[in-house]
């Protein structure tokens, strides 16, 4: 993900892991996150991540490190959405990764947090949020393959095809 993100132009890039946990060795441009409290869910990753770039950016495309048929443009048109969290709509259900979040948002997730809600959903239900409809993410990735995670061997499966599809 770094390579693709990186050979996109997308920049500051930062990775989000748990306190302790190892890592590859990474570029020295890349930052490294680590969650504020361990076990914290996905939110504290995307608050802490979203807080450390605000600084240096007003918007950062978030996106999982397992999902390797990421799609650029897509990325781009999340980017150029005007909305606090711009993500896609797959089968009429929000997907929050990836996503175009402003930074200043990890605000409000902390807040999120602190009120016991750690889940991304929860993020969307309480930003302002543009939803990209199917049609148009096909458009742009016909396979949707910027929303498959590879975390297990059916798929990964998946993406070798929907990758050789695409060749």
């Amino acid at each position: 993900m770094i390579d693709l993100l990186g050979g996109a132009g997308l920049a500051p890039l930062a990775v989000c892991a748990a306190p302790g946990q190892s890592l590859p060795m990474l570029p020295t441009e890349v930052m490294v996150v680590r969650d504020a409290q361990p076990h914290g869910g996905p939110l504290n990753g995307l608050a802490a991540g979203l807080s450390a770039l605000e600084p240096m950016a007003p918007r950062a495309l978030v996106c999982p490190c397992d999902s390797p048929l990421l799609c650029i443009g897509l990325a781009r048109v999340l980017l150029e959405r005007s909305a606090s969290v711009a993500v896609g709509l797959c089968g009429g259900v929000a997907q929050p990764l990836p996503g175009a979040y402003d930074t200043a948002i990890g605000r409000l997730a902390r807040e999120l947090i602190n009120r016991g809600k750690y889940r991304l959903m929860d993020l969307l239900e309480a930003a302002p949020a543009a939803m990209i409809e199917e049609a148009e993410l096909r458009r742009l990735d016909p396979g949707l393959g910027s929303f498959l995670n590879c975390n297990d061997q059916e798929s990964y499966a998946r993406a070798k095809k929907l990758a050789a599809q695409s060749v």
